[in-house]
């Protein structure tokens, strides 16, 4: 889907000049700075050299737009996004960014449909400059609609063999669909009965054990008690390296070390007066959530044809790949190339349907919630096959 100069040189985001090397590299201090660097490595893992390479040309040219969208998208409505995506592609020249891919995972699966109708409404209806080449966007493990993700994840919990068959149906019967918003005692005695059978569950892959997070109340006060800080490698020594990797989402506090080491910061030219401390999950930034479903956007940039990429990890369960079908399958499209395996390296790495509108539903096999955080080399497949409009 990029249209992507032959050459075999790119511009990196300070507007000098980087090699691209098949083996991930650019050419160092005097060429790319970190930025383009670190997307070498990013793009480089396990992949063959054709996916390899475009995947480096596409994370290296969208980088810059991706993240001034990220930023000014935290900071307000979807509605005050596009002029700011609009307003920083003005400083760029067409040859710079042909387009704009819009991507997301989980929550965003809210924002970013809205984002990009926002932006299709834009381009017919402002008739500002510069048009938006919008040419597609993929959600993955996306939050979109409660009544479909909520009924995804109990249908989920019955597949799976977590809750009984006893409790499902009467759960059926009492909740008659609506999961989500129990109308009536009966059914929400049904929801609090699976809760506690699935309290213990690690829901974002139900294979992999429960953990404490940084974020829970046991770890958060024995922090502040001890005056430490959850930010620094000192909190986690002796027995506490061995829970730091004990389960994949305590990595998350390796981001925060990573991200908040001043070569890092500087490596990837972040302001210091505008930008304190980084942190994984900002609770604090103040929003207004008047969006509670993302179905209808879906479903109109199904209308104009936009190239769209769902996939779910088909280990999660918070938002299931049951329920992300369900909402697909709303939409009453054609099937143009029926479920069937997907591959990497000979292996099945999951399952795929393609539909009418350029719409194309993929799982991935044995991953969680989110997909690349448990099997990124097959994501990176998926991705660079899709966004070359190859089928998977």
């Amino acid at each position: 889907m990029l249209d992507m100069p032959g050459g075999a040189r790119a511009q990196c985001h300070d507007g000098s000049s980087c090699r691209r090397l098949a083996g991930g590299r650019s050419r160092g201090r005097s060429g790319c700075s970190g930025r383009a660097r670190l997307m070498d490595t990013a793009a480089c893992g396990h992949l063959p050299g054709r996916e390899k390479k475009l995947l480096q040309q596409c994370l290296r040219r969208i980088l810059p737009a991706c993240a001034q969208t990220l930023k000014n998208a935290g900071a307000g409505s979807d509605s005050d996004t596009t002029p700011a995506v609009r307003g920083y592609m003005n400083t760029l020249s067409s040859s710079q960014i042909p387009f704009m891919l819009v991507v997301n995972h989980i929550a965003a699966g809210m924002t970013i449909p809205t984002l990009a109708l926002e932006i299709d409404i834009s381009n017919k209806e402002s008739g500002e400059e510069p048009l938006l080449n919008l040419k597609g966007y993929f959600a993955g493990n996306p939050m979109t609609d409660d009544r479909f993700d909520t009924a995804g994840k109990i249908q989920f919990f019955h597949g799976m063999g977590v809750i009984p068959n006893e409790l499902y149906e009467i759960a059926k019967e009492n909740c008659r669909g609506n999961y989500s918003d129990p109308p009536s005692a009966s059914c929400a005695e049904s929801m609090q009965a699976i809760d506690i059978l699935t309290k213990d569950i690690n829901l974002s892959h139900i294979l992999a054990p429960s953990c404490e997070t940084i974020w829970s109340p046991r770890i958060q006060q024995a922090a502040a008690r001890d005056g430490a800080s959850l930010l620094t490698a000192d909190d986690s020594s002796g027995d506490d390296i061995q829970f730091l990797f004990k389960c994949r989402s305590d990595s998350h506090q390796l981001s925060y070390i990573w991200a908040n080491d001043e070569a890092v910061r500087e490596s990837l030219a972040v302001r210091k007066e505008t930008k304190g401390e980084w942190k994984r999950c900002d609770f604090d930034i103040p929003y207004t959530k008047d969006i509670t479903s993302t179905v209808e956007h879906h479903l109109s940039l199904r209308k104009e044809g936009y190239p769209a990429l769902i996939y779910s990890g088909d280990h999660d369960s918070k938002f299931s790949f049951v329920g992300t079908q369900a909402w697909i399958r709303s939409f009453n499209l054609s099937i143009t190339d029926d479920w069937r395996p997907w591959y990497v390296d000979g292996q099945v790495a999951g399952f795929t349907r393609s539909f009418s509108s350029n719409l194309t539903y993929a799982t991935v096999k044995g991953a969680g919630h989110t997909a690349p955080e448990y099997k990124s080399k097959d994501c990176l497949a998926m991705f660079a096959r899709w966004i070359s409009g190859e089928p998977l």
